[in-house]
Order: C-alpha cells, then structure tokens, then sequence
C-alpha cells in the first residue's frame, strides 16, 4: 500500500497532478491595480532597430528574441530580418517569389535556439521553409495541413491546423501534428471542436508557448490552455473563463463590433512565480497578472490607467507586452514605436526620427 501511494504521489508530481487552475478573466475584468514591472523583473534594456532602406519596418510585426539576435517578421509586406543583440542590421532571411528558396507567401516564422535554424511558415504553400540564421535557404518542407505559427520540442516541430475548427466541412479533422525536422508525420490529434457553433471564421489564433522545456497550447475555441506531451497526448493545464459561450451567434465573429465585446486571447506567458495573460477586449489590449504563490489575479495598469506595467526600472513609461513573440527565455518584450519615441531617447542617448524603425524593450524577469 505504501509503494502504491508513493506512486501515486511521484505521478501527481511529474504529471502536474490536481485539479485543472482556473483563469477566471470575467471576475477579473474590473480588478485592476497600477504595477510597477520591477515587480517582476529586474532589468530592461532598450534596443533601438537600426532603419536601413532594406529593413524598412510596418507596424504588423512578429518578434523573437534569442541570446544574441533579434528576429522579426513583418506580417504586412510578408519579409523576415535577423538583427543583432544591439540592433544592429545583420541580414534578411529568404523572400516572396517563385524562384529557389523562395516562398509564395507567409506571415509567421520560427527561429529554433537549438539548431540555428530559422523556418518560415508558409500556409498558402503548406509547407515550412528552412534557412541559416545567415539567410542561407536549406530546405522545403511540406505540410499536410496548412498552418500559422510552429515550436519545436526534442527535435521535433508541432503545428496546428489553421483550420482545425471546420467541422461542418468535412468529418475526421486533425488539429494538432508532429512532425521530425525533415517533414515525416510523426503523430496528429483530432480536432477539439465538438459544436457546429464554433465553425467559424475566427478573429484571433492559436498559440504555442514554452514553460519548463515543455510545449503548450491554445486554439482560440476551446477554454483550456493544454501541455503537449510526448506522442502529442493534451494535458488540460489552465481553463480560462471568457463568459458564457453557450449561447453565441456565429455571426457575431463576424461582427467586428460585436466581436469586440468578446475577450479574445493572444498570449499567455509563466514562469515558476507568474501568469501573464495577454488578451484583447473592447478594442484594446489588457495583461492579467496572476500570482502562483496564492493564485490572485489583476489587471495591470500605469498611473494613467492605460493597460500595462509603469516601467519603474529605467524610466521608460509604460511596458506593454507584445503578443507576437516567442521565447525559450524568462524574458518579456515590448516595442516602442515613433509616438512614444520622446521617452526612450533619453534612455538610449539617440535621437529617433519618426520614420525610424521601432525600439525594442526586453524585460528580463526574476
């Protein structure tokens, strides 16, 4: 009998064994409190993208930080950038065409740390695009379903399908695949979605995040927040309350301004002391902060009530999280652009003109 509690207890351990936490964003909605980020991070350095005609930079962007490199994609003219720690320009990596190496189209990328490789997720060719951190093409790999964004785990990568959700339309869907580096399918899940409702065209997306060398997971219909696993089993980790969904009207999600009125999230970020939820609601974005230790949320705020942490550290007004990005590093990242230029300029000892590439703040957690 002791051998089998003893079991029981190591599996509860390794496991995450208990009863699935709630997130709870509707009893949450009015709670906020002015945060300073030194309440969660220690330091902060600003980077300022270096502007060059060849890295001209929009304001859709996608950011990954890695030790050493800055990456960045820009969503609306579909290029991707690789610049140094410091800012410095270093390459562009592939680019839109038909030729070799080339891509048809693609909004999301991937650095992976591991191997310094970097993939280009391309959904109207259902395929990855592999390339030296130098830009140098490598490979294609073709995917069985078309997709958004990737992370990769022990060697493998998982990515959803971006239409996981589209049930009406044919029966047997997969969400979720595993694949090895060079494109065998190794694993896929079918779809989450059990209601007609939910076949839709959503507004937000599904994400991947990383906590403790694991991979999780959230589509934009389902509550839970999920752990991958080996075989890509789906552990519940975290429901979120959203409100009551049971009786919405799939026109709404095509209703900007109904779909407004919903919280969508975009980001979810912890580490061993907090859970940060980056969400969008009534057409701004919002950071719940929650404390693992007694597990209370708030809505962080500066003192001008505007959604963020007063970046106490250094001066540098509010700190804003940006949900597209992603990092195997304890750290958080927001971008400061031309309107809020006059704050960093002291911090930096520059001075930016308004057409400048934007600045990148990386909050580097305790």
């Amino acid at each position: 009998m002791k051998t089998t509690v003893l079991s029981l207890l190591l599996l509860m351990i390794v496991t995450g064994g208990g009863a699935q936490k709630k997130i709870d964003m509707v009893g949450n909605l009015s709670n906020e409190r002015v945060t300073g980020l030194s309440a969660i991070a220690g330091e902060i350095k600003y980077v300022p993208l270096e502007t060059r005609d060849e890295c001209l930079l929009s304001e859709e962007l996608q950011i990954q930080c890695v030790p050493g490199y800055i990456f960045v994609g820009d969503q609306k003219t579909q290029t991707f950038y690789r610049f140094g720690a410091d800012g410095k320009f270093l390459n562009r990596i592939g680019g839109r065409g038909n030729g070799p190496g080339e891509y048809p189209g693609a909004m999301f990328f991937y650095a992976d740390e591991k191997d310094e490789r970097f993939y280009v997720v391309s959904a109207p060719a259902r395929s990855l695009y592999q390339y030296s951190y130098d830009g140098r093409f490598i490979k294609k790999i073709p995917t069985e379903a078309s997709t958004w964004t990737i992370a990769s785990l022990d060697n493998n990568i998982y990515y959803f399908n971006n239409q996981y959700n589209r049930i009406r339309r044919e029966k047997n869907i997969s969400e979720l695949y595993m694949i090895n580096k060079e494109g065998r399918l190794l694993k896929k899940t079918p779809t989450t979605v059990t209601s007609e409702k939910d076949d839709m065209l959503l507004m937000d997306l599904p994400f991947f995040y990383y906590y403790h060398s694991a991979v999780y997971y959230k589509n934009a219909v389902s509550e839970s927040v999920y752990r991958l696993g080996a075989g890509l089993t789906m552990s519940p980790h975290y429901e979120i309350n959203c409100g009551d969904k049971s009786g919405h009207d799939p026109q709404e999600y095509r209703n900007p301004e109904k779909y407004s009125e919903k919280m969508g999230i975009r980001h979810l970020f912890e580490n061993d002391d907090i859970v940060l939820v980056t969400y969008y609601y009534k057409n701004e974005f919002r950071y719940l902060l929650g404390n693992k230790k007694d597990w209370t949320f708030v809505n962080v705020t500066d003192a001008r009530s505007k959604a963020g942490f007063v970046e106490d550290l250094r001066g540098g007004g509010v700190f804003a999280p940006f949900p597209h990005t992603g990092s195997h590093q304890n750290w958080l990242v927001s971008v400061i652009r031309a309107d809020n230029f006059n704050i960093v300029e002291r911090i930096i000892n520059k001075n930016l003109n308004e057409d400048d590439n934007p600045v990148i703040a990386i909050a580097i957690l305790k």
